[in-house]
This record gives structure tokens, sequence and C-alpha cells, in this order.
């Protein structure tokens, strides 16, 4: 079954470590890294935290888990945007769209980030997804990945997710920034977080569940719920 967005995408590698000083040094580094990040960001282009990282900037609690990146979504009519303002604050930034082009190893899994960006004073990087408006105000979310033709070459394919028109924006993305340290972050909803990790059997899923509990809105995850048997899924 196919949930909104980020049930398809394992966009986050994070990894279960004890309480130790390489989880503190880890913490504080990603901690610095979404600070950078948003001070970058904020007020100049769209971006919306996914993921982990989200739970922890919507519960407030203190990271507890090792992070490998940072996942952001952004529209794609904003792409240009958060590349020229990531690049003006010193971030390297790299089209992943056909990253798996002449790689056996990148096909059949799923598909990838569209973008990258590289936070080199945090030694952190940014993977970026990105999400469209059709003109009838669906939302469609887009993946590339590769596919094996009959001649075993690799090909590039596109994943389409279309939403059901009854699903807005707001339902998906908070639209308002949620505070995170002592700054401020734009996430994903703790509905689409909850659809993502609800079933999961991984101590994290079962963790993270529990930190976004008290903030998931009963109604609006059944609506969400309601949708994922309408969602068009095509490939082109």
């Amino acid at each position: 079954m196919y949930t909104i967005y980020f049930a398809i995408l394992d966009y986050m590698e994070d990894i279960e470590i004890t309480q130790s000083p390489e989880l503190i040094e880890s913490t504080e580094k990603v901690t610095r890294a979404v600070l950078r990040l948003s001070e970058t960001l904020n007020g100049k282009a769209e971006y919306y935290i996914g993921g982990g990282l989200a739970v922890f900037a919507i519960d407030g609690s203190v990271l507890d888990r090792k992070f490998s990146d940072i996942d952001i979504v952004v529209p794609e009519d904003g792409v240009e945007a958060v590349k020229t303002t990531l690049q003006d604050g010193g971030y390297k930034f790299w089209d992943e769209r056909f990253a798996h082009n002449g790689r056996e190893d990148l096909v059949g899994i799923g598909g990838h980030h569209e973008y990258g960006a590289m936070d080199e004073e945090n030694d952190t990087r940014i993977g970026i997804y990105t999400f469209d408006t059709l003109d009838d105000g669906r939302i469609i979310f887009r993946q590339h990945y590769g596919e094996n033709d009959s001649n075993g070459a690799v090909v590039d394919k596109i994943r389409e997710m279309i939403i059901p028109a009854n699903i807005s924006k707001e339902e998906l993305f908070y639209i308002e920034p949620v505070s995170f340290k002592d700054g401020a972050v734009f996430t994903v909803t703790p509905e689409q977080i909850y659809l993502r990790k609800k079933g999961g059997k991984r101590e994290k899923d079962i963790s993270d569940l529990q930190k976004i509990e008290s903030k998931i809105d009963p109604k609006k995850t059944a609506k969400l719920e309601m949708a994922l048997s309408e969602i068009e899924i095509r490939v082109v």
C-alpha cells in the first residue's frame, strides 16, 4: 500500500545508537546543520523537513539517535530559489534526478533524491525531494529511478503519485514554522509522519509514533488514510 509520499520513500537513513560521546557529537552537529539550513532558507525559499527530524522538531524532544542527513521537500517551481539560496549561503548543490545512469547499484531500489546539497561547514548532506501542483489543484510527487530495459541497459523512469483533489497542501505540510531549539523550521505534518510510521516494527518507528502521538489530529489522519486508495500511480 502506498502512503502519502514518505511511505514510498525511506527518505531518512537514521541509525539507532545508545547515549555516547559519539551520539552527543552527532546530535550537536545535526542540530547546527538544521538551524543553519533554516536560517539560510527561511523567508527566501519554500521547504519542509521530513522524517525523524520532523518528529523531533514537532515534538520538541531531545534528539536521541544519529541522523545521516537532512531530508527536505520543496515545490518543483521553487527548486531554483532553493538552489540559488543554498549556493549563496555557501552550500554545494547538485542534480540527482539521473544519478542512476550507468549505475546498476541504483536500479530497483525504489528511487532516490531529486537534488542534493552539502553543508560542508557541518559535514551534513541535504537530500531534496520535490512536489508539484497540477492545474486542477491536485498535488503530484515525481520520483526518478533507474530500470533495466529488455537489453539490460539502464533507462530513466519517473514514478508519479497524484494525490486526490480533496487533500490540500496544508494537510501534508505545515505552512507555519515549528520552533526548533533557538530557531524555527518548516516540516511535514504529523499526520503524514504517522502514516509512514504506523505498523513499523523498527524501534525508531515505535519511538517516533510515541513522540508524535499527542500532535496527531485523528480526523485529519482518517481523511488521509481514506485518500490512500484513490492515489493515482503512473510510470512515465
